[in-house]
């Protein structure tokens, strides 16, 4: 015991600087306050950093700057040491690292013994091809990611909110293979993108009753420590064919009908590009009779353009490399065009032959997902989170020569997973993990509420659909005078980045665990489809 009761001995002024780690720790506090404006997520890894630094500054105080003989600090340090090694090995002996607990990216901690997520063994599909498949409701197709649009916005459908007296109905909930992938629906059947054990499986479910139709099994496997496993783009269905575009870059057409493979190709391979830290995450876009994507991570082509009915490739364009957001088909100028996030710069492109129309540079080194939105005819959003905002950019063009340059930006709306919807001069998107409104006009922040986490959103109408990060729905008021929560579901458990798809009357939500269908009710100015 002796060795741990070297006393402090005073210095010759009597002091023992107490004030050094009060200041380290104001100082601490003072850094990590000042990152607010950029954000949970980057908050939360800077705090780690400032939080690591101030811890070692005041071990250094209480070795040298304490007064102690010579004898004294080499016992302090010696203290000190023993206590930073026994907490690693206790840590490290006891906890593993288990991905981020949640959008923050903050992590999760499990125990070394249990068993982790992405290695338990999932049950084999039960596919019954030739079960008669039940009749769905009249309803509304939901054919790609963010809706028939293709933007979060889904036209033509109002819902009733009382939840109370209308509750969603559950028509079926399953087992489902890791991965961030939404729903994409036609008719009867409901697609999606799963990692299933050692293989990545593209899976059609019957709308009405969520059995399995087919599956289109591949050997690929993505994962990495953050995200965790599997793919993270949703399917794009257009006549009766279906493009699916797994983490690993490999774009399949398959048949609608059966889930043949009708064509593959190695986007990687074909491009150069590099496979990007958190996996190829853009869902094709379908324009005529090209799909297009993006072309991997480095210098390789931003896009690039295949034809649906044979796979050959048909152009490319650009070179920012991949970012994790998906192509647009947007009109600005009176003209239709791609519009591409990429790593380096936002690009628009021209349908016919993938040239250049316009490049803003936006460089970052953090990774951008959310989808660029037109705002009128002339002007385009775009919000990223980890500091970056969002910006309004105004789109022009005189004699072929199209320029994009910035009207404002704000820090008022950071997206991360998910995406911003514009309704009469307003965005709603989730800042950060609270749900919040800026205006159009300047980026100024109307409200900002709700604890809905790292999830996504559709507006409906004049209601916006919540899928929280912990798996309940909520439905939200469109107005930029107030927040008004409306009604909210328990729909899933765990973590929930998904995309949720409103195939009105039909809402399917699924995360890296499970899938759940329910009935939502219409209100009664909704025409029918």
């Amino acid at each position: 015991m002796g060795w741990w009761r070297v006393k402090i001995r005073v210095s010759k002024s009597g002091r023992s600087r107490w004030w050094f780690p009060l200041i380290v720790i104001a100082v601490a506090v003072a850094a990590i306050w000042w990152m607010y404006d950029a954000g949970v997520a980057l908050r939360s890894a800077y705090s780690l950093v400032v939080g690591a630094s101030a811890a070692g500054l005041v071990g250094f105080w209480y070795i040298f700057l304490v007064g102690r003989t010579w004898a004294g600090k080499g016992v302090a340090f010696l203290k000190v040491m023993a206590v930073w090694v026994f907490g690693a090995v206790v840590g490290f002996g006891l906890f593993r690292y288990d991905g981020s607990s949640d959008g923050t990216a903050m992590p999760r901690l499990a125990w070394r013994w249990k068993k982790a997520e992405a290695a338990r063994n999932l049950r084999p599909l039960d596919v019954d091809a030739g079960r008669p498949t039940e009749a769905a409701l009249p309803h509304m197709d939901s054919p790609q990611f963010l809706g028939p649009l293709r933007t979060g916005v889904i036209p033509g459908v109002r819902l009733e909110t009382d939840w109370e007296k209308h509750p969603p109905k559950e028509l079926w909930r399953r087992e489902v293979g890791l991965g961030w992938a939404g729903f994409a629906v036609a008719g009867n059947r409901a697609i999606t993108l799963e990692q299933r054990n050692a293989e990545e499986v593209v899976v059609c479910y019957d709308l009405a009753t969520g059995t399995p139709r087919w599956a289109r099994v591949k050997a690929a496997r993505f994962s990495e420590p953050m995200g965790g496993e599997g793919p993270r783009s949703t399917p794009t269905i257009v006549g009766e064919r279906v493009f699916a575009q797994g983490a690993t870059g490999i774009l399949d057409c398959l048949d609608l009908e059966s889930g043949e493979v009708l064509w593959s190709r190695d986007v990687l391979a074909d491009t150069g590009g590099g496979l990007p830290e958190y996996g190829m995450a853009g869902s094709p876009l379908v324009e005529g009779e090209r799909v297009i994507v993006s072309g991997g991570s480095g210098s390789g082509p931003s896009l690039i353009a295949y034809g649906i009915a044979d796979g050959m490739e048909v152009w490319r364009g650009g070179d920012g490399g991949a970012a994790y957001a998906s192509p647009v088909i947007l009109e600005q100028g009176g003209r239709r065009m791609v519009v591409s996030v990429n790593g380096g710069d936002v690009t628009a492109h021209a349908l016919e032959d993938g040239a250049v129309l316009w490049r803003y540079p936006w460089k970052a080194k953090w990774p951008k997902s959310s989808q660029p939105v037109a705002v009128g005819t002339d002007r385009i959003l775009l919000t990223a989170s980890y500091g970056m905002g969002a910006h309004l950019l105004g789109i022009g063009g005189a004699e072929g020569k199209w320029s994009a340059d910035e009207v404002w930006s704000s820090l008022r709306m950071k997206t991360k997973f998910s995406s911003v919807c514009v309704r009469d001069g307003y965005a709603y998107g989730l800042d950060e993990g609270q749900l919040a409104c800026i205006d159009l006009d300047a980026g100024e922040r109307q409200w900002r509420k709700g604890g809905y986490g790292f999830g996504q959103n559709l507006l409906v109408g004049d209601t916006l659909l919540v899928q929280a990060e912990n798996g309940e729905v909520a439905l939200v008021a469109a107005d930029p005078a107030e927040f008004r929560e409306l009604a909210r579901l328990r729909a899933l458990e765990g973590k929930t980045w998904n995309i949720p798809t409103l195939a009105a009357p039909y809402l399917l939500v699924r995360n890296d665990r499970e899938a759940a269908c329910f009935l939502v009710s219409l209100a009664p100015e909704t025409p029918a489809n």
